[in-house]
């Protein structure tokens, strides 16, 4: 039997963020990766173990309420046009601004407790470059466990960049931004390329 954790790649658009994700899954060989347009997709959502969205649009919306339905973990990967879309799947979670975007580095949650990080992880995401992240003001549920808070110069806010719940028996994920090929590119330290950033997003996933 083929005991894989499959994992579906849904997307509207290409992106570079898209290529960096999956270029991690791809390396697990218990993982087995599809890459999915939301136009062309017609197989079963129950077929998976994990859903990544990318860049959700309005007309997702039908694909988001099968999606919904069911009870399969869902990652999805946000930008300041779609965070009102995040609610039809993870209720409780909003943003209310401008749709507009704004510049930002991030930092651990010290009482995160869901999975460890290493050290090398630890100072890797100290000195990165920044990101684009939806501007306004975030309210999502106390269950959530928020990863890595958003920064704004040398402010940490209470904003959440990464953040994961559980919600009616289905794992629940949010990257609230875009730009996280830059950070695979500058994780470039001698014998340990892309070492911490397959990290965090192997443990995410």
């Amino acid at each position: 039997l083929d005991s894989r954790y499959k994992i579906l790649l849904l997307s509207e658009k290409v992106h570079p963020d898209i290529a960096a994700i999956k270029s991690v899954l791809d390396k697990n060989k218990n993982y087995e990766v599809e890459l999915e347009n939301t136009t062309d997709f017609t197989h079963n959502i129950e077929n998976y173990n994990l859903i990544i969205l990318f860049h959700l649009n309005k007309k997702t919306s039908q694909l988001l309420q099968k999606i919904k339905e069911s009870n399969v973990s869902v990652l999805m990967i946000s930008n300041s046009v779609n965070t009102s879309l995040i609610t039809q799947i993870y209720s409780g979670f909003s943003v209310i601004g401008k749709n507009k975007n704004q510049e930002i580095t991030t930092d651990f949650n010290p009482n995160f407790s869901k999975f460890s990080i290493s050290p090398s992880l630890r100072n890797y995401i100290q000195d990165l470059p920044p990101l684009q992240s939806p501007f306004g003001t975030y309210t999502y549920p106390i269950s959530a466990e928020v990863l890595l808070f958003q920064k704004i110069g040398m402010y940490t806010t209470e904003k959440p960049f990464v953040l994961l719940d559980e919600s009616n028996n289905r794992k629940i994920g949010l990257i609230l931004g875009e730009g996280l090929w830059k950070w695979r590119i500058n994780d470039r330290k001698e014998g340990e390329i892309h070492k911490n950033f397959d990290e965090l997003i192997s443990k995410i996933s």
